[in-house]
């Protein structure tokens, strides 16, 4: 979903001393499993501040490739959605868990035999590895749910509250502070779940039935609370640090999905399918989900964090259009101004977010070279 996507966020791959670490951008949810809380980058402070890229000739290439991938990664994470809903006409929702996890968890174990990482993690951080793979597997869950039942852009943008949440839980659990731009972007986002919502009884003519008002509404509390947590999956990883490989990450979260699938379905094993575009389309769930995560993993690696804050819109905007070009998928005016103000103010709490972390980091550094000049 999600996602997100969501899931939620989480730790970044192994680096050399001289490279740079700055926060990922809090609108980075954990809508999919793996993605990190901390990114890699070569761009100089400047840089961080801007919304553009570097006025240098090579930074600027790579920076703009690394748009370029972020879009790709919101292409692959809207078509696994879309491949959600089109298993989910023959198949349940733990199905459509079970399989894309159990994609997602070949790829991810081959990978860490390609990199050469041990797909086990550090012994000091496996019960946090366990923890996080536990809470985006349920999170992941909700999610896939919510998008049998929901359209596309809807489902989606209800998983873009993550950093919402994120905030909040970070507030209350890691002792940050708590600001009056991110109280009315977090109260102004609830009018919006309503107006995306649109219950059935606030719905002037509806002509939806009392049972499918209660499907659509149960979808709603899905996605809203996999999107908190992935909330709870990224101030949770920050007790891993950031020496575990993204790839890791995959292997718990996938290994637990797999476990809560098999639960979910008794035990039983999975039907068979013998449609080949079926099979197709289950394990395309997996493979978009893996290269979505990959390639956001690798972009956020050279985009400017501010400029990757806004390009995270691009999720919802993919879903958007896969929706209406091939589901056919037409949300009316409501339900458009709903997502507008989730993605909105989520944008705008999460560039505030932003810009006093960089802050903070900029005076910090001010001041140690300050100190180094008195001595």
């Amino acid at each position: 979903m999600t996602s997100t996507t969501a899931a939620d966020t989480p730790p970044q791959q192994q680096q050399t001393p001289s490279t740079a670490q700055k926060h990922l951008p809090p609108s980075i949810t954990v809508t999919h499993e793996s993605t990190p809380l901390l990114s890699t980058s070569t761009a100089s402070t400047a840089a961080d501040f801007s919304l553009s890229f570097s006025t240098d000739p090579l930074l600027r290439r790579r920076e703009q490739w690394g748009v370029v991938l972020m879009a790709l990664s919101a292409l692959a994470f809207s078509a696994m959605a879309l491949c959600v809903r089109q298993s989910a006409r023959s198949l349940a929702t733990m199905h459509i868990v079970l399989a894309r996890s159990l994609v997602q968890w070949i790829l991810s174990l081959v990978s860490c035999g390609v990199l050469r990482i041990n797909p086990l993690g550090k012994k000091g951080v496996r019960r946090w590895l366990v923890f996080r793979a536990l809470v985006s597997a349920v999170g992941l869950v909700l999610f896939f749910f919510s998008l049998t039942q929901l359209s596309l852009v809807e489902a989606t943008a209800l998983f873009f509250l993550g950093p919402t949440f994120t905030a909040m839980m970070a507030c209350f659990f890691l002792k940050e502070p708590w600001t009056l731009v991110e109280g009315v972007c977090s109260v102004v986002c609830l009018p919006g779940i309503l107006l995306v919502w649109q219950p059935h009884a606030l719905v002037w003519g509806s002509a939806d039935s009392p049972s499918d008002s209660s499907l659509r509404s149960l979808a709603v509390v899905c996605a809203v609370a996999g999107a908190v947590l992935s909330a709870v999956a990224y101030v949770s990883v920050k007790r891993v640090g950031n020496s575990t490989h993204f790839m890791v990450h995959s292997v718990y979260v996938s290994a637990v999905a797999c476990g809560l699938g098999w639960i979910g379905l008794g035990w039983t094993p999975l039907p068979v399918v013998e449609d080949l575009f079926a099979v197709l389309v289950l394990v395309s769930v997996g493979v978009c989900a893996f290269l979505g995560q990959w390639l956001l993993n690798k972009s956020l690696q050279w985009v400017p964090a501010g400029l990757g804050t806004v390009m995270r819109i691009s999720d919802v905007v993919g879903a958007y259009l896969l929706g209406r070009i091939v589901l056919e998928e037409s949300p009316n005016g409501v339900c458009v101004l709903g997502v507008l103000l989730i993605v909105g103010m989520t944008t705008t709490l999460s560039m505030h977010r932003w810009y006093v972390e960089k802050s903070k980091a900029l005076v910090v550094r001010m001041r140690q070279s300050r100190e180094r000049l008195r001595q």
